[in-house]
């Protein structure tokens, strides 16, 4: 539908159409822009704080009161590695 038209039917005969008055130009919508986005964060400033708060509470609750779950083996090396590690190092000298 093309502005300014007048076209009526039994469903919005009651309704009113949107239309720009004569040599108006509509601006286009461009959407969001940066001062919107700095207004949306300040007003949800608080509520992201506090849910980042909570979170990193949480975490490190659990981190420090959760009991260690970690297990370690060793084998001791054979004899023939003991031999070589007490060989003298060429390259490190002094040792």
């Amino acid at each position: 539908m093309r502005w300014g038209s007048s076209v009526t039917s039994v469903e919005n005969a009651n309704v009113q159409q949107p239309t720009a008055p004569q040599g108006v130009v509509e601006e286009a919508d461009d959407g969001i822009t940066l001062m919107d986005l700095l207004k949306i964060i300040r007003k949800h400033l608080a509520t992201a704080i506090i849910a980042f708060v909570v979170v990193v509470a949480g975490v490190s609750a659990y981190t420090f009161l959760a009991p260690a779950k970690y297990t370690a083996t060793a084998v001791s090396p054979s004899p023939i590695w003991s031999a070589v590690a007490s060989m003298p190092n060429p390259l490190m000298p002094g040792r």
